[in-house]
């Protein structure tokens, strides 16, 4: 199986996307850079080298801010759970 290297998100500077464009709903749901950056991580350590699904989860997860399923501070905070659940079983 072929497995790309996905770059740390860097707040900073915000890639463009490949296949997903989901950093207009990003903005749209005024994400901040850093949040995004937070939602990026946790959607890299589900989907560790698979660029087209971490856009998917990005672009579904902005889509459902937008819609109000969920708010940013929701999806923020699931995002760390995530990451520190990854981290977890990683050591």
């Amino acid at each position: 199986m072929l497995r790309l290297e996905v770059p740390t998100p860097d707040p900073a500077k915000p890639r463009l996307a490949e296949y997903f464009d989901y950093q207009s709903p990003a903005s749209h749901a005024g994400l901040s850079l850093s949040q995004l950056a937070i939602l990026e991580r946790a959607a890299a350590a589900d989907y560790p080298g698979d660029l087209m699904m971490i856009e998917l989860r990005l672009l579904r997860t902005c889509n459902a801010i937008c819609s109000g399923a969920i708010s940013a501070t929701e999806a923020d905070a699931l995002a760390q759970t995530s990451l520190e659940g990854n981290q977890g079983l990683a050591a």
